[in-house]
């Protein structure tokens, strides 16, 4: 029986040990690879590729594939492939991407979420497949542009919304059944108060004048037609004393447009007060070249562009990095502007010469800009040119109020359901979350957090289709579309992400090249609990059986 005993201590105490250690063991795994069907695969192809590996299995979701990653040697990811996000779930699995061809239609496509009401409307995009015929833009009340599909398949639409509100277009391509529908938000157009000091009366004030208050703008004009004699007008505001530049007749302005002439012969006085109006109230400065130059604010450095009076050029918008297609020719003086610390480019040439820039000064802004012969643009029928221009340049120079911040959408469209939605707000206050209303009137909370750039941006993603609103006046809605809309951009960008992921993972598999790893399993603990409780009862029983009951023979021996 002692042997018993000293098994059963022996026992008890390797499951006290196993229990307080917890060994694991590797257990034996067999390296396998794996396919994975998304979007745009056959079904009889992506099975013969797992037999052509040996039988490997098929899994026709990203989580089913997740779930079954034990032993799994390499993913062979089958169709148009999976979104960039969903890339980052498979970490460190080896991946071979088969990709399928993109279906007949749209493969790209992108348009502004919101435009301001006078200014144009762009669609660039791209027809992969089928025939290369036009493509047509189409509003409620019909055809309003159509574009030639070239030998890449791109193609550009424009279009000047009439009216204000959320409106839906139609890209579809002539006689074929490819069409795809659109929503994008007119707002209405900022209303400035505009202050014009010139030395002379000049035709483009007048244009301009009358252009602003058709919009709604306020407008105050001095111009000097003579030494004695001041022409002034007012529009869609009070008259005032126009004679002394003070402070209080700055705060009743956005921005001031003033030449050089004007600029040289302002006042101690009046200059410290534009001065204080720019650099502590915010006011923006658009300055009007003429032959007097001066750095009263920035000394925008200017290179001749040869020996004419003025020169002929094509604005091309330089908006985040993007470049819109050329403008109509318009005249501008014979200098372009160079690059400085400071001042962003606007408008540019199209060579590589900036013709307008805007630079910070203090709480204000202040804005050159060569081109002179905007009102040509009106005259010859070019109302869109000139309205996109003039909206522009002046937004580019007005600082926006400080308490409501201006929200736009980072993402261009399409907008689908189940699809992240980059949206971004500039401000001075903080702004941690906010609000988008969707087509059932039900609010969905965004939380914000403030990137590199100063601006504070959010993530959302759209559960309904329809068009979701932003909180706040002013501020832009996009127009979500079903899972089944745009059905080639969607592929397009899986497509593009997918080969993008594959690349990356393949060079870090180069890097590594590091062996199966089959994760260790822990040794139950179970069988050890019951072990020491057996062994353990064992010796407790065998301890009252040698102990001798008081009382008893072998006690009174003792």
């Amino acid at each position: 029986m002692k042997s018993l005993r000293i098994a059963a201590l022996a026992a008890a105490l390797v499951a006290l040990l196993v229990i307080g250690i917890r060994p694991s063991w590797r257990v034996g795994a067999s390296a396998h690879d794996a396919v994975l069907m998304t979007p745009g695969a056959e079904r009889g192809s992506s099975q013969r590729l797992a037999d052509s590996l040996g039988g490997a299995p098929v899994f026709a979701s990203l989580a089913d594939a997740l779930a079954h990653r034990d032993g799994m040697w390499r993913l062979h990811v089958v169709g148009w492939g999976l979104d960039a996000d969903d890339w980052v779930r498979l970490e460190s699995i080896p991946v071979t991407f088969h990709a399928a061809h993109l279906p007949a239609g749209f493969d790209r496509a992108r348009w502004p979420a919101q435009v301001v009401l006078g200014d144009r409307l762009t669609i660039d995009g791209v027809l992969s497949g089928g025939p290369r015929s036009s493509i047509e833009l189409v509003d409620p009340t019909g055809i309003v542009d159509t574009s030639a599909v070239d030998s890449a398949g791109a193609f550009h639409l424009e279009t000047q919304p009439r009216a204000q509100g959320q409106i839906l277009y139609t890209v579809r391509v002539r006689g074929a059944a490819v069409a795809e529908t659109l929503g994008v938000d007119v707002a209405a157009p900022p209303v400035w108060r505009l202050l014009v000091l010139e030395s002379a009366p000049r035709p483009e004030t007048t244009v301009l004048r009358d252009w602003l208050a058709r919009r709604g703008g306020a407008v105050a004009v001095r111009s000097t037609v003579s030494r004695d004699r001041v022409h002034r007008e007012f529009v869609n505001r009070p008259s005032t004393s126009l004679d002394v530049v003070s402070g209080s007749l700055l705060s009743q302005f956005d921005i001031v447009m003033i030449d050089g002439r004007t600029l040289a012969r302002l006042g101690a006085a009046e200059r410290a007060a534009l001065h204080r109006a720019v650099d502590v109230d915010g006011l923006g400065v658009l300055l009007v070249p003429d032959t007097v130059r001066t750095d009263f604010f920035l000394d925008f450095a200017e290179q001749r562009r040869g020996d004419l009076e003025e020169r002929l050029v094509r604005p091309v918008w330089h908006e985040r990095g993007a470049r819109e297609p050329l403008a109509a020719a318009v005249a501008a003086e014979p200098y372009a502007l160079v690059d400085r610390f400071g001042a962003a480019t606007l408008i540019g040439d199209g060579f590589g010469h900036a013709l307008a820039q805007v630079a910070p000064r203090g709480a204000g802004r202040v804005t050159l800009s060569l081109i002179t012969g905007t009102a040509r643009w009106r005259r010859s029928g070019l109302s869109d040119s000139y309205a996109t221009y003039w909206s522009r340049l002046l937004a580019a120079t007005a600082v926006p109020s400080r308490d409501a911040p201006r929200w736009s959408v980072a993402t261009p469209g399409p907008w689908i359901v189940g699809r992240p939605v980059a949206l971004e707000a500039a401000t001075e206050r903080p702004l941690t979350t906010t609000l988008i209303t969707g087509p059932a009137g039900a609010a969905d909370t965004v939380f914000l957090a403030r990137d590199a750039s100063g601006r504070w941006r959010g993530i959302y993603w759209p559960r309904t289709p329809g068009w979701h609103a932003l909180s706040g006046e002013g501020s832009p809605a996009i127009y979500v579309q079903s899972a089944g809309s745009w059905v080639g951009v969607r592929a397009g960008l899986r497509r593009a992400a997918s080969f993008e992921a594959s690349v990356t993972a393949e060079r870090g598999e180069r890097a590594s090249r590091t062996a199966l790893i089959v994760p260790a399993r822990p040794v139950p603990l179970g069988w050890a609990f019951a072990l020491f409780l057996v062994a353990a009862g064992y010796l407790w029983s065998e301890r009252r059986r040698l102990v001798p009951k008081p009382g008893s023979r072998a006690d009174t021996a003792t």
